[in-house]
């Protein structure tokens, strides 16, 4: 099928024909899916945007955008169906520019995909009279966002559990934990639970979310061959992958009571004891039928693996301390593992911001523009929580923060990070204070990452007074920063303020990090032997305080705040 506008062209000007098939070219040149059309259908698309979506032609695709989303099961990032007016096309025919993350599942290959879908109308003299829609693959990319967030939860999760375990929390205290924070990390609509096998019967110990009643009908419940998940499991010693309830054998006994319940898959790993004993099974329901991903298996073989080191510190309470070793050995997995997948992330993230600055500087069109420029400003808030990430690991795993130290002038780095946060928050003034010698020996870089995260906290978490930094020379071994701001933090966060993976509420709108920036801001002031700490009123406000020594050969010291 031709595109509409080459044949109003064939027999008008020669050169704006050539123009429009040199155009043409370089569109089909373009590796992400370009679709262009109006009311009527999809009129024209690149060779990408028919593969993308599973189209041998644009015959096929020239249908309406309503039928095309059900074709390919549109979905929004919650996994609902996306309304036909929520579709980026759809808006800009309505002459709304718009930009979503949508799921589709491949028309041929039924896989799933993950597009970033942006479109903007097409308008002259005032008169929308098309859309234009660009999709990309971001498939892999959230993939593995999602796993960075598996684990860090994962990784939090398990230290809930060592320090329950380290005060001695009941049994079902412990393990209920477990489970409400294994809802938490998995797929939305999981229910979990533990059970543990006593005399070769099923007792419910820890399932929060799940029916009462289904709970009391298992109990007791033998295991065996044909035992539902959670019995066969426990009777084979491996785990058990239940798709669909209805259909499986394995449920042949407990079908009818589980589909009653809304259950419809079922998968249970059994939890085994270092001497190769069946202690119990951790199992993940879900309300429709569905296979496991990777992350699900690596979330329920995690949980299975923390459970057992609980129940078998229940059972012999001799192997404490092995035990907690153990757990602790697991969180340093992770955060090792955090910083492998934050490390292999940077370089596709590297081209996918390269690309995006050179697109900046080639585009005029503003609404392509702002796209683009969102891109660009993900991208780097992304390459900030890979670089806060790795720096968590190198802390964590005992090789410490990289420094390179030099002879700076702290006036002139604090004034670079300054007039970026000020870009970052143009509506707000920044105040800064200047008094004394403020040359030392420290690392320009680390002290701009300090800078920038203490400036930026106090911009999003306080009203729209001004924001005073302060730079204090006085002293011939020292120089402090501080900065100041109205806002107050409540009594109970300051505890943990520094810990990682901690945030407090920001402003409605403000962004929303990993939790780290406090924690790795510390850690570059104790790696230059200084020290950091807050002070926040109510009726005054907050003030963070760093105090520097100026040489390595300075001892380390303590903040004046009190």
């Amino acid at each position: 099928m031709e595109p509409w506008y080459l044949s109003e062209m064939r027999d008008g000007d020669d050169g704006d024909g050539r123009r429009i098939l040199e155009l043409e070219a370089i569109v089909q040149s373009i590796p992400d899916g370009v679709y262009v059309g109006d009311a009527s259908g999809i009129r024209f698309a690149n060779r990408p945007a028919l593969d993308m979506l599973g189209y041998e032609s644009l015959e096929e695709l020239n249908r309406s955008v309503a039928t095309l989303m059900d074709e390919v099961e549109a979905r929004d990032a919650t996994g609902q169906r996306l309304a036909v007016e929520d579709n980026v096309f759809v808006r800009a025919l309505g002459g709304e520019s718009a930009c979503m993350d949508v799921h589709v599942r491949h028309r041929q290959t039924k896989q799933e995909r993950i597009f970033r879908s942006s479109g903007a109308p097409v308008s002259a003299g005032g008169e929308i009279f098309g859309a234009i829609a660009l999709n990309i693959d971001v498939t892999e990319q959230r993939k593995v966002e999602r796993e960075l967030r598996v684990q860090r939860s994962l990784a939090m999760l398990e230290r809930d559990v060592l320090s329950l375990l380290g005060e001695r929390a009941p049994l079902d205290r412990v393990l209920g934990s477990l489970t409400a924070g294994l809802e938490a990390v998995a797929s939305p609509g999981m229910l979990a639970s533990v059970l543990l096998i006593e005399g070769g019967q099923i007792r419910n110990v820890a399932a929060a979310s799940l029916p009462a009643a289904w709970c009391a009908y298992i109990e007791n419940a033998p295991i065996g061959p044909l035992a539902g998940s959670c019995g066969t499991a426990a009777f084979r010693g491996e785990r058990v992958i239940v798709a669909d309830i209805a259909t499986d054998p394995l449920w042949a006994d407990y079908r009818d009571e589980a589909l009653r319940h809304g259950l419809r898959a079922c998968w249970s790993q059994p939890i085994t004891a270092t001497d190769g004993q069946v202690l119990g099974t951790v199992a993940l329901y879900y309300r429709e039928a569905r296979t496991p991903t990777e992350i699900d298996l690596a979330a329920i073989e995690g949980t299975a693996r923390v459970a057992r080191i609980v129940l078998e510190r229940h059972r012999d309470d001799s192997a404490r301390d092995r035990l907690v070793r153990e757990l602790r050995d697991t969180l340093q997995h992770n955060e090792v593992l955090i910083g492998i997948l934050g490390h292999d992330l940077r370089n596709p993230l590297s081209a996918v911001i390269s690309g995006t600055q050179v697109a900046l500087s080639r585009e005029t069109d503003e609404d392509k523009r702002l796209t683009l420029e969102r891109v660009e400003s993900s991208g780097w808030r992304m390459s900030r929580m890979i670089n806060q990430l790795l720096d968590l690991t190198r802390v964590r795993v005992g090789a410490g923060l990289p420094m390179t130290r030099s002879s700076i002038d702290l006036e002139t780095v604090a004034r670079g990070v300054a007039s970026e946060v000020q870009v970052a928050f143009p509506d707000r003034r920044l105040v800064i204070d200047v008094a004394g010698d403020t040359r030392g020996e420290w690392d320009g870089d680390r002290l701009s990452q300090v800078l920038s995260n203490l400036l930026c906290n106090a911009m999003e978490h306080s009203e729209d007074s001004d924001v005073i930094l302060q730079l204090k020379g006085d002293d011939a071994g020292l120089a402090r920063i501080e900065v100041h701001n109205d806002g107050a933090i409540p009594a109970d966060q300051l505890p943990w303020l520094f810990d990682p993976f901690r945030r407090g509420a920001a402003r409605e709108g403000a962004s929303q990090g990993l939790g780290l920036g406090l924690y790795i801001s510390r850690q570059i002031v104790l790696a230059h032997g200084g020290e950091i700490a807050v002070r926040s009123v109510p009726i005054s406000g907050t003030t963070f305080q760093v105090v520097l020594p100026r040489t390595t050969a300075a001892a380390r010291v303590e903040p004046a705040l009190t």
